[in-house]
């Protein structure tokens, strides 16, 4: 498992792209499992309590590499040294924003445990095909 903790910006304003919202610092721990090799979780600390969001690690790599990437509930947005994460939810919405450098080490930290490609080797799919099974009569 590999557990990393960072340091977002929360901007509010949501979606708009306005210079000069950002509020406060959120402290972020991004949570990766070999055993769930696609995903990976992101937990913001929100007072007292921890907020979790599940996404895709290609999303990263994909707005990582070509600038955007996601849509609706989840969009990621790279330019220059900084990686914009829009969150929505029918509890309201954020825009989240991490330095550049460290999203892309936080990524490296993943594909050293199960390399980009490599995921479907590290998924046990006798026990997947078990559990969506197990209502079948």
């Amino acid at each position: 498992m590999v557990t990393r903790m960072m340091t977002a910006r929360l901007r509010s304003g949501a979606w708009e792209r306005e210079p000069g919202l950002v509020a406060a610092a959120v402290p972020v721990r991004m949570r990766y499992r070999a055993s769930d090799p696609w995903a990976l979780a992101l937990d913001f600390r929100s007072g007292a309590v921890w907020v979790s969001w599940l996404l895709a690690r290609d999303l990263l790599v994909e707005a990582l590499t070509l600038g955007a990437a996601g849509e609706g509930d989840v969009r990621i947005a790279a330019e220059g040294d900084t990686v914009e994460l829009s969150l929505s939810s029918p509890d309201g919405s954020a825009v989240l924003v991490f330095g550049r450098g460290e999203v892309e080490h936080a990524v490296d930290d993943t594909e050293a445990v199960v390399p980009a490609g490599m995921e479907g080797s590290h998924v046990d799919w006798d026990r997947e095909v078990r559990y969506l099974g197990r209502d079948a009569a």
